[in-house]
């Protein structure tokens, strides 16, 4: 065996060994990011009663569909918590870490906005446990707009056949 064989098998070996130390650190890292989320979920549990709020429900699960090119994708979506305050019904999703620093961040508004459609609440709230502060979150295309749009194109459709009516009647069809 020359050096070159030698540098061959040094690089392989210290490629292995790389590879094992980067996969042993990246479960450290992840088990104490769920340690630390858990904790932050048990801390927010107490706040929200603190708060007045009924937990409903904790990891609350709803699956959905969506087609991409004809292909049916199932998706999960996890509350951190289903909560009721005055009969009304919130989402709670619970931040740590730098994520609370930018509650606008596309990635984050995202999430809320598939939380608000998934689970159909009358809204959100956002707990930023760094603080402890409690953020409310409305979009502006709520359930009651929703229910205005359809009232309103009810009213558009019996609008359309009473003037059909009307129009048919004056040129003589009935």
């Amino acid at each position: 065996m020359n050096s070159f064989d030698f540098l061959l098998i040094g690089i392989i070996i210290g490629l292995i060994l790389y590879y094992c130390i980067a996969k042993k650190y990246k479960r450290k890292k992840n088990q104490t990011r769920l340690k630390v989320a858990k904790q932050a979920e048990t801390a927010a549990a107490r706040l929200l009663l603190k708060a007045g709020y009924e937990i409903i429900a904790s990891q609350k699960k709803i699956q959905y569909s969506l087609k991409f090119d004809g292909q049916t994708i199932k998706n999960l979506v996890i509350a951190d918590f289903i909560v009721q305050k005055k009969n009304k019904t919130y989402l709670v999703e619970v931040k740590t870490g730098k994520q609370t620093l930018k509650p606008t961040a596309p990635a984050i508004r995202r999430q809320l906005l598939e939380y608000f459609l998934v689970f159909k609440t009358d809204g959100i709230i956002l707990i930023d446990m760094n603080e402890k502060i409690f953020h409310e979150i409305e979009f502006a295309f709520s359930r009651a707009n929703v229910d205005f749009n359809t009232k309103a194109v009810i009213v558009s459709f019996l609008l359309g056949i009473f003037l059909t009516c009307f129009l048919l009647l004056n040129l003589g069809y009935f």
